[in-house]
């Protein structure tokens, strides 16, 4: 799973890239799919739920798979990378 953060139509976010053309935006992917939780929108945000983050992130690929009519992944041409954690804490 490659986990990464992304600017894309002025918002940064976190997503998961599908192979070396489209990425999941988990946050757009978890309101689609009107999942009972808010996704994170950082990096950041998504390390402080800790061990659930993974199972997380799991649940909402297994469910874009599941309904991919309401899931539309992004092209990568169309997003800026940002870096992995943006100001990481000491």
């Amino acid at each position: 799973m490659k986990l990464a953060q992304f600017h894309y139509m002025d918002e940064d976010r976190i997503g998961v890239a599908l192979g070396d053309s489209l990425i999941v935006d988990l946050h757009e992917a978890a309101a689609e799919l009107k999942l009972p939780f808010n996704f994170p929108y950082t990096m950041r945000e998504l390390i402080s739920f800790g061990s659930v983050a993974q199972e997380s992130v799991r649940f909402v690929l297994f469910q874009s798979e599941r309904y991919p009519h309401r899931v539309k992944p992004i092209p990568l041409t169309d997003i800026e990378w940002l870096p992995p954690v943006q100001r990481p804490g000491k």
